[in-house]
């Protein structure tokens, strides 16, 4: 009667209370020792009564007498701790023990076999139809069709013994859940737990709320344990293996038996177990590392990139304002890419340049460039050319206009930049030959004129077209006393 004691406990107020005015029956039993009164709570699956004890509940006793479909026999006492057992598949009312006799299970033993069921609530005939008033039963498997888990299938066809029929089970061969099969917990068959959430560490936890049971990670003792619900001190079973996320299976490791189940053996499988220490997925889906498990379950991720970033300098041209100051950011020299994502930039400030670097070209090593995984770039040269102006200059005077010697004075274009046609100008001190030429940045030359200039201002119609490029374009005026350049921007 040790089971007894520890399961019943489990079950107190679970059930629902007494209907006045249903059916009732008398019981008395030499395993039980008193005579019970218990009262027609409703109807189960099958549409056969349900009765439940009616003496409080403080008396510790609830015991029912219900329909077995599997077993095709009434039994008395509570799911899991049966006493008394009648074959007979009498509806809806079990049969009384004049008709069918009660016989003790192996909780009582044979020595308390005697037995007596009578009252209203029971029947010495087989009875009608116990589906008539609740749908019928279409798949002819015992449950009525109002109560049908499974419809158009046998209810009773549940080989993973997980409660849910075969015909409507995408597991039917493997219990959906935490299935454990031990006498310490119900003698009867498996006991099946479902998922309940976890324990927000990684860790999920099964339970079953009838049986008021769960298994659970114990961060104390270290071990996983099927016990009662929130009840460290009632511990039924353990296991020491340190699975991730759920209890192992008895294939990954034995379970042992606590003091309430000395001597008892427990096996566990289904849906809700696992074979294996670390059941996780440590994927991250990035080809530049190595995925593992540690000891601990957790994942560890390593580096495998030894790929160097691509870095490509680029050419810029910096233009001063109408104060005679320009700047630009080092980071637009060059672009870098890498396999693996992110690169450490190896330039970034910016840089202010004026009138003293106007014509220069100037250059960069770019280097440094390196990944997370520390492969770096191989270094390249960027350039960045300093122009003045394209309005008027800002600039000293020598760096629009070389004079030799003499007034000699070649103007700035206009308009500039040129659309469609652009005018130079310039002063000679006498008369006398004149030379004016175009080149582009890289001094090929684009246009040239030989001219006789008069003395004073003078004047040269270019027309775009005759340039046949856009950009930033140069014109030198060339005579016999001054060399003299100037620049335009030709759209």
């Amino acid at each position: 009667m040790k089971i007894f004691t520890t399961i019943s406990a489990l079950l107190l107020g679970l059930l629902s209370a007494p209907l006045s005015g249903q059916t009732t029956i008398t019981f008395t039993g030499d395993c039980l020792g008193a005579t019970i009164t218990l009262d027609s709570i409703g109807t189960d699956a099958t549409g056969r009564n349900i009765y439940l004890d009616n003496a409080p509940p403080e008396s510790n006793t609830q015991i029912q007498i219900f329909y077995d479909a599997t077993a095709m026999a009434w039994q008395v006492g509570i799911p899991g701790n049966i006493f008394y057992t009648a074959a007979s598949d009498f509806a809806p009312k079990p049969p009384s023990s004049d008709t069918i006799p009660y016989l003790a299970t192996s909780l009582c033993g044979a020595a308390n076999a005697n037995a007596t069921v009578s009252g209203p609530g029971t029947q010495a005939t087989q009875g009608g139809d116990p589906c008539a008033d609740l749908g019928g039963d279409d798949d002819n498997d015992g449950v009525c069709n109002d109560n049908d888990a499974c419809p158009g299938f046998d209810d009773g066809e549940d080989p993973d013994m997980d409660g849910i029929p075969t015909g409507c089970d995408t597991n039917p061969m493997v219990a959906d859940g935490f299935l454990i099969d031990s006498d310490c917990i119900d003698p009867n068959g498996p006991v099946l737990l479902t998922l309940d959430g976890d324990d927000g560490n990684r860790r999920n936890i099964y339970r079953n709320a009838t049986l008021q049971l769960e298994a659970i990670w114990d961060v104390d003792s270290l071990r996983w344990e099927v016990r009662a619900i929130g009840n460290s001190d009632n511990v039924f079973v353990f296991n020491t293996l340190p699975s991730v996320p759920n209890p192992p299976s008895t294939m990954a490791q034995a379970w042992e038996a606590e003091s309430a189940c000395s001597g008892q053996t427990a096996t566990v499988t289904g849906t809700g177990t696992q074979d294996i220490k670390c059941d996780v997925s440590c994927d991250d889906s990035n080809s530049c590392t190595d995925d593992a498990v540690d000891d601990d379950c957790n994942c560890v991720y390593t580096s495998n990139d030894t790929e160097l970033p691509v870095l490509t300098c680029l050419n810029d041209t910096v233009y001063l304002n109408d104060q005679g100051i320009g700047s630009y950011d080092e980071n637009s020299l060059f672009t870098v890419t890498d396999n693996c994502g992110e690169v450490t930039a190896p330039l970034g400030q910016i840089v202010q340049v004026d009138c003293d670097t106007v014509g220069s070209t100037l250059e960069y090593a770019v280097i440094g460039a390196v990944d997370a995984s520390g492969n770096e770039a191989t270094p390249c040269t960027a350039t960045v050319m300093v122009l003045d102006t394209f309005t008027i200059s800002a600039c000293p005077p020598n760096s629009v206009s070389t004079l030799v010697n003499g007034r000699d004075r070649l103007l700035p274009n206009f308009p500039n930049p040129v659309i469609a046609s652009t005018t130079i100008p310039f002063e000679l001190a006498a008369p006398g030959s004149v030379l004016l030429q175009i080149y582009d940045l890289k001094g090929r030359p684009l246009w040239r004129r030989q001219m006789n200039g008069l003395a004073g201002e003078n004047q040269v119609i270019i027309h775009r077209e005759e340039l046949g490029v856009s950009g930033v374009l140069t014109y030198t005026l060339t005579t016999e006393t001054t060399v003299a350049t100037g620049k335009m921007i030709v759209r």
